[in-house]
């Protein structure tokens, strides 16, 4: 009988051990279908996995925010070696030059653009290889407050233009 519970003790602590580590185990995009499983395990919804057209790619939601994943520096569609985040908002219709300057000046790593339908793009790019899911989720944190503020800014923009003459 004390064999059984010591056994049963040991499966017991094995399996609450080995979430623990898998959530300790460091990122990598050695494998892009691994990575859309730590995404998933990490509460970040992906979904429309897929090579664009060699780039693995899906979509994934930060905080309410659609958010596209790309994998860059893959060879023959694995051992990738950056994330590179992207996401448009429709409701921002060809931000001026100058204001999308004056965000990248603002802004540390997002970059702010158009996208080929002339709504505002923002983007930025990040090595994760090897990096703590604390770290990862630090980055999605910092995306999200970052798209959140500019999103903020291109909306003072909107309310300007509709005041002018």
């Amino acid at each position: 009988m004390r064999n059984m519970m010591m056994i049963l003790t040991a499966a017991t602590l094995g399996a609450l051990a080995a979430p623990a580590a898998a959530q300790s185990a460091p990122i990598s995009l050695k494998s892009p279908e691994a990575f859309f499983t730590v995404l998933e395990e990490m509460g970040y919804a992906p979904r429309d996995f897929k090579y664009n057209p060699t780039l693995p790619t899906m979509l994934i939601t930060v905080d309410g925010q659609p958010t596209s994943v790309t994998l860059g520096g893959c060879v023959d569609k694995k051992n990738c070696t950056y994330m590179y985040l992207s996401a448009e908002f429709t409701d921002i219709v060809d931000p001026p030059s100058e204001w999308l300057e004056s965000m990248n000046v603002a802004f540390d790593v997002l970059k702010a653009s158009r996208n080929d339908k002339k709504e505002l793009y923002i983007s930025e790019a990040h090595f994760v290889e090897g990096l703590p899911r604390d770290t990862l989720r630090a980055i999605f944190d910092n995306w999200d407050a970052d798209g959140d503020a500019i999103a903020e800014e291109a909306q003072v923009l909107l309310k300007d233009d509709t005041a002018k003459p």
